[in-house]
């Protein structure tokens, strides 16, 4: 659902206006969009929320947004093209102790049955990569249940393409503490009303 909307974030802050971008773009694919429903660019939808967070956190010198911030962007973004959120769920990850991996398993196979519902991921960007000693966000693209990996697409086009981790490594990077908010990272799980439109 996502693959067709992947973007580049169009600066080094702006991971969750790219992850945003995606999704509401993958919301909308079952409307009847007209000629004159362009696909969501990262300006556009920055332009529509008309967020003084989002100018703030993506201007030189920002810091990015914290989990609860995506969060609330998340419900305005997609309110800001009449779609309804109908489950806004943040999970912060304050370890990756077995029933913390347990709960994520669980809420990556629902997402994985679903084409209505999206998952965000906030994350200590070294524990799945290897190096960047910073926060990041990146959107579920899928979930091998089996394998027990999970399919990270990370915006973040400079360095990187679409890559999977186990799900236990994707639990150890959000149970990272963010210095920004002095709360423990982790994800936001979003579904939207198909039948319903926002007003």
């Amino acid at each position: 659902m996502l693959a067709p909307y992947y973007v580049p974030q169009h600066n080094d802050r702006a991971c969750s206006l790219a992850s945003l971008s995606m999704l509401v773009n993958a919301a909308r694919s079952s409307l009847p969009l007209g000629q004159n429903d362009p696909l969501v660019s990262q300006p556009l939808l920055e332009t529509k929320v008309g967020s003084t967070l989002w100018s703030k956190a993506l201007a030189p010198g920002g810091e990015g947004v914290t989990l609860a911030e995506l969060a609330a962007l998340a419900s305005q973004s997609l309110n800001a093209f009449q779609l309804r959120p109908e489950r806004l769920e943040v999970t912060h990850v304050r370890d990756a102790s077995p029933d913390a991996l347990a709960k994520l398993r669980q809420q990556l196979v629902a997402n994985e049955a679903s084409r209505d519902d999206w998952m965000l991921l906030n994350f200590f960007v070294e524990e799945y990569t290897g190096v960047g000693d910073y926060g990041h966000i990146a959107p579920v693209g899928a979930y091998d249940a089996e394998q027990k990996r999970v399919l990270v697409m990370d915006p973040d086009r400079t360095w990187y393409e679409p890559y999977w981790v186990p799900d236990e490594v994707a639990l150890r990077g959000m149970a990272t503490l963010d210095s920004a908010s002095g709360e423990h990272r982790g994800y936001v799980y979003v579904s939207v009303c198909r039948t319903c439109r926002a007003h």
